[in-house]
């Protein structure tokens, strides 16, 4: 793989160059590398995909980070994208945008998205794939942030899916699927509701302040454990316990 400073070679001209160019454009491992700050309202291109996060990337408060549909972010390990002000990740049911590891698919090898509400962050999540993390979304109390909300997204294969204490700022999730993650849900102030739970080992973990409402938890090791909340008119069968 190699990032987008690809030159053509000296002595490649004419007709050379442009089947040069032809099989760049069509089978290349060209990706954009993406690290530090960003201090400007910036949009992350379907042309330029795939983003590989090299090293921490902080979007810092009151600017936005706009994710086009089809867009594919790799993370270095131990990598994450912090978010101060807001992002707006919206794909589409035939142009996912796909949040992933850059390398084997193997559990937790990259950190999370983390929504600063306490620095100001933000979200609007919807119709992508969330795989492979330490923590998926991880959102920070207590503050002045949001609105924080995740829909008809799937995470798939994460140490957790979602964490954090959102404080006075919850997290709101319709629609999504978390399936063979390890834990699904855990810590407090999400309001989650017409999901699917599976193949997890935990789907809610010591959780306090999370509502579940018409949701189903199938053929996961525990369904609940602990904390409290509310779960109405959801359905869970097929789990351990």
């Amino acid at each position: 793989m190699s990032p987008r400073t690809l030159r053509t070679p000296n002595g490649i001209d004419g007709l050379y160059a442009m089947i040069f160019f032809m099989v760049l454009a069509g089978y290349s491992n060209a990706y954009t590398a993406v690290s530090g700050g960003l201090f400007d309202d910036t949009t992350w291109i379907k042309a330029n995909s795939p983003y590989v996060v090299t090293g921490q990337v902080v979007l810092f408060p009151d600017y936005t980070l706009t994710i086009e549909p089809g867009v594919e972010i790799r993370f270095d390990p131990g990598t994450k994208l912090e978010i101060r002000g807001q992002l707006v990740a919206i794909g589409t049911e035939t142009e996912r945008i796909v949040f992933t590891t850059n390398g084997p698919g193997t559990m937790g090898k990259w950190h999370s998205i983390h929504i600063s509400t306490n620095q100001g962050g933000g979200c609007a999540i919807a119709f992508a794939d969330i795989l492979h993390s330490w923590n998926g979304i991880l959102a920070d109390c207590c503050g002045h942030g949001g609105p924080l909300t995740v829909a008809d997204s799937l995470f798939m294969n994460n140490e957790t899916a979602l964490s954090g204490n959102a404080g006075n700022v919850l997290l709101i999730v319709d629609r999504c699927v978390f399936d063979s993650n390890r834990w699904a849900v855990t810590r407090a102030d999400k309001v989650i509701s017409d999901s699917l739970f599976t193949n997890n080992e935990y789907g809610l973990y010591l959780t306090e302040r999370i509502d579940v409402y018409s949701s189903t938890f199938s053929g996961n090791g525990t369904a609940l454990l602990g904390g409290g909340g509310t779960v109405e008119n959801c359905q869970i069968t097929g789990s351990d316990i």
